[in-house]
């Protein structure tokens, strides 16, 4: 189902019928956004070992500009290891928000500590 091409972990699609445009073969790639949490009362309360923000997804066909999936905060150790994961998955479709989790913490070999799992 994967390979590794140039350092890129690629998913391809067998048997299911090259997706093309134009005879190019679409490649989505994913990056972590960072964006907070940035409110002082929150970081006073559940420290700063804490990230959270958004997926940016490119390459989506018919799409002229990133498509994001909010990121709630987790634990930076897992923000961090989501971010080295995800700039090296490349994929010939849009994966859901669940399927990047899913194939995310099979990979990383652990579920990611949520902040709302852990915190209230």
């Amino acid at each position: 189902m994967y390979c590794f091409i140039n350092g890129r972990c690629h998913f391809n699609t067998l048997g299911m019928g090259e997706r093309t445009r134009w005879g190019l073969k679409y490649v989505i790639t994913y990056s972590t956004n960072w964006m907070g949490p940035i409110n002082s009362d929150w970081i006073k309360e559940n420290g700063d070992h804490w990230a959270g923000g958004r997926i940016d997804i490119y390459g989506v066909p018919g799409e002229h500009y990133p498509i994001e999936y909010g990121l709630r905060p987790m634990h930076v150790d897992d923000w961090n290891a989501l971010g080295d994961y995800l700039n090296t998955l490349e994929t010939d479709f849009l994966w859901s928000y669940e399927q990047l989790i899913e194939y995310f913490q099979y990979q990383y070999g652990k579920e990611i500590r949520w902040a709302d799992d852990i915190t209230n």
